[in-house]
């Protein structure tokens, strides 16, 4: 009879043990999924946030990078003419000779 019981014992003890590491496995896997979709929502938020960055940026006709570089650089020339120009205009002149 202890026999028996000891048995029941070992034998409920290695199914709980076999139950246990399954559902431990399960949870492992569950967790592993979870957590790849919660690092692929930031990719999806930041590839929706560019295009709707984009679209507003275009909308609002927003120069890009390189226009505004090319601006910059077109009224620094602007400035530099203004700059001789303004030179010239303040030299003194000289007095025509008779």
């Amino acid at each position: 009879m202890a026999t028996e019981i000891s048995d029941k014992l070992r034998d409920g003890l290695s199914t709980a043990k076999s139950q246990f590491g399954e559902l431990q496995d399960k949870a492992m896997h569950s967790f592993t999924d979870v957590q790849q979709q919660v690092t692929e929502v930031p990719n999806q938020l930041r590839g929706a946030w560019e295009r709707v960055v984009h679209r507003i940026c275009a909308a609002l006709d927003v120069p890009s990078r390189e226009e505004f570089d090319t601006i910059v650089k077109r009224l620094e020339g602007i400035e530099n003419r203004l700059d001789k120009l303004s030179r010239k205009a303040a030299a003194p002149k000289k007095a025509p000779r008779r």
